[in-house]
């Protein structure tokens, strides 16, 4: 899984890399042990603060599409996207 998150990482916001993780995350969350996942987490928490730019690469028409699998990527990484997100738009707002 950290593979494939440091190639998604480094793939400026391929739709490509992206379905390939999140097909792995999906996989893996289906198995019937716990996964040892702390470094595909960190990758995924990097991705969203500097993907900004990253994904304005992305073709407009795609971009929800990208939000959408990477929301489903960090919830299969057992994340809570909504709560961080959330945290993200509060330190914006605030400058903290």
């Amino acid at each position: 899984m950290k593979r494939a998150m440091v190639e998604l990482q480094m793939s400026s916001a391929s739709l490509e890399m992206l379905d390939r993780a999140l097909t792995l995350a999906q996989t893996l969350a289906e198995l019937p042990f716990e996964s040892n996942l702390w470094q595909a987490q960190n990758i995924w928490y990097e991705i969203l603060r500097t993907s900004t730019y990253a994904v304005a690469s992305v073709p407009e028409d795609d971009r929800p599409r990208w939000q959408k699998s990477f929301n489903e990527l960090g919830a299969c990484l057992s994340i809570d996207t909504v709560a961080i997100r959330a945290e993200d738009r509060t330190a914006l707002t605030t400058g903290d």
